[in-house]
């Protein structure tokens, strides 16, 4: 079940995203538009799955387009929403059965997810500015 929900988490971010960027639609209808396709699938139960099952994997579908819905600026590459995407997926099934009954509580881990990502990818490059200063340092030492 964690590996479906992480991959619909996915398909979500990058449904929505793509359906924004690529085709103009507004982010509203760009997260709602196949969120209700996939609601309206499971609510039909065209696939044999347990209903609890279905409802988790159209809350998370739902979640993540929330992350795809992220601004065109901040997202530059695939690679920033698939990451984006899964993490969704991973904080979902960690702390989304503490959100139920909460509103606001997709939009929470999404927003979490979104927030996090950016902050381990700015620790990246930071990280990364610090050891090419200290190589220059350090032949400078040599010197």
């Amino acid at each position: 079940m964690e590996v479906i929900i992480i991959i619909t988490s996915i398909i979500a971010t990058l449904t929505t995203y793509y359906l924004s960027k690529v085709f103009g639609f507004s982010k509203v209808l760009a997260s709602a538009l196949p969120s209700f396709i996939v609601a309206l699938v499971f609510h039909l139960q065209l696939f044999a799955i347990e209903t609890d099952y279905a409802n988790n994997i159209t809350l998370a579908f739902f979640g993540a387009t929330f992350c795809g819905m992220t601004g065109h600026r901040l997202m530059k590459t695939w690679y920033d929403l698939i990451l984006t995407g899964f993490l969704f997926g991973i904080l979902f099934l960690l702390i989304g059965k503490y959100f139920k009954g909460f509103g606001g509580g997709l939009g929470v881990i999404a927003c979490i997810s979104v927030i996090t990502y950016f902050v381990i990818l700015k620790t990246i490059v930071v990280i990364h500015q610090l050891r090419k200063r200290e190589k220059v340092f350090s032949r400078n030492d040599s010197v």
